[in-house]
């Protein structure tokens, strides 16, 4: 695929613990795949964004500011719920292959996630 030096942006997982890194990562990438014709919505990376905010895995505490801080959101669960929403939102062949590419972790865990605590059947095939 033509588009695989941009991926370079998900080597790092720090878009994990930030859903404000996430959308900004996700804004760069949008960017940078439009070159090869692959079209990513703000609707669906404002999803992303409110899917990460409100599924993070636990809080740890900063010691220097005794605050707390989101520690990371589930990599399967955000795949599989994006996979699952590019679905709902009818995002052409190769905007879903991209985001199966580019976004680490599995499709869910055994087919399904998490979102808020409702287990939710991932409707995309598995990916490894």
């Amino acid at each position: 695929m033509a588009y695989q030096q941009t991926l370079t942006a998900f080597a790092s997982d720090a878009f994990l613990r930030d859903a404000e890194v996430l959308r900004k990562t996700l804004l760069t990438q949008k960017i940078e795949i439009l070159k090869y014709g692959i079209f990513i919505p703000d609707s669906f990376i404002a999803e992303m964004e409110m899917f990460a905010s409100r599924n993070i895995l636990s809080n740890e505490i900063n010691p220097k500011y005794l605050t707390a801080v989101p520690k990371e959101v589930c990599p399967h669960c955000l795949k599989a719920h994006a996979l699952r929403h590019a679905e709902l939102l009818g995002l052409p062949a190769d905007s879903k292959a991209f985001l199966e590419t580019a976004l680490p972790g599995k499709n869910g865990h055994n087919g399904y996630y998490t979102d808020q605590g409702q287990l939710i059947k991932a409707e995309h095939r598995e990916t490894n």
